[in-house]
């Protein structure tokens, strides 16, 4: 059989899985006659000999049955009464052939459903890789944006790049929900302009943090003991010493941890 056969629709059938339910699944010549009345049935209206034959229907006869299917008549016969028993076919006989009416064909070979179905499987197909690359395009631009932040900040190539790191990693941080990171939600912002303003408190804090550390006797609060995570910390501790959260690096927050040994900040 050749490709574009296969794909013509008058080339193949249908069978479901739950025919193997069907009441004459297990009565072979039954269920022999009727597959085979099913392959053999029209699939669209034609003529023979000035005979309509519709679709679902099959001009035959008991001597032509026999040769196809291999079944004796008597059980051609007795595969008939069962099948018309339980109203599977309709049966009109001439002196010449009969027409064999499939009275569910249309439900066995719904076109229109298979078409309704691939449309459907279609449209899910082309909305979940809709929505799929609209989520990669929203994370190639949340890295683009990222990374042309990150070249901008290391332009300032006069600064020490643990300092333009500690700088990047603070302003690049995201906010609670994720949408923005901590830079743009600022109105402006000029990184010359931050930078400076981040290595004067660096360097006021590092002139600073011995005697702040040395002469701070209160303690932290178990709430800042526990936090996981950096920039709530470090914006707890800013708060309590008097210094700007900003310019606390991560070495500084954990040397002032550990420097006040458990004291706690009220």
């Amino acid at each position: 059989m050749s490709k574009g056969e296969i794909m013509d629709n008058s080339s193949f059938i249908k069978m479901h899985r739950k025919l193997t339910e069907w009441e004459w699944y297990k009565n072979l010549p039954a269920f022999k006659l009727f597959t085979h009345l099913i392959i053999k049935a029209n699939y669209q209206d034609s003529k023979y000999q000035g005979i309509l034959i519709k679709r679902g229907e099959v001009l035959t006869g008991l001597i032509k049955l026999a040769e196809q299917t291999g079944l004796t008549q008597q059980q051609i016969k007795t595969a008939f009464k069962k099948l018309k028993l339980t109203n599977e076919i309709t049966v009109k006989s001439t002196n010449r052939f009969s027409v064999i009416k499939l009275v569910n064909y249309n439900l066995y070979q719904d076109s229109k459903a298979d078409s309704n179905k691939q449309t459907t499987n279609k449209q899910q197909t082309n909305n979940k890789q809709t929505t799929t690359s609209k989520e990669e395009k929203e994370i190639k631009e949340e890295k683009e944006k990222k990374e042309d932040f990150k070249k901008l900040v290391y332009e300032n190539k006069e600064i020490e790049n643990e300092v333009l790191e500690e700088f990047f990693d603070y302003w690049s941080e995201k906010n609670k929900d994720g949408s923005k990171m901590r830079f743009e939600k600022e109105k402006t912002f000029g990184i010359s302009r931050r930078l400076k303003v981040w290595m004067k408190n660096k360097e006021k804090w590092n002139k600073s943090s011995g005697t702040a550390t040395k002469n701070y006797s209160t303690k932290i609060t178990p709430e800042l003991s526990r936090a996981l995570d950096f920039a709530k910390a470090r914006t707890e501790l800013g708060k309590k010493l008097g210094i700007n959260p900003d310019n606390i690096s991560k070495e500084q927050l954990e040397q002032l941890k550990n420097s006040l040994n458990n004291t706690l900040l009220t």
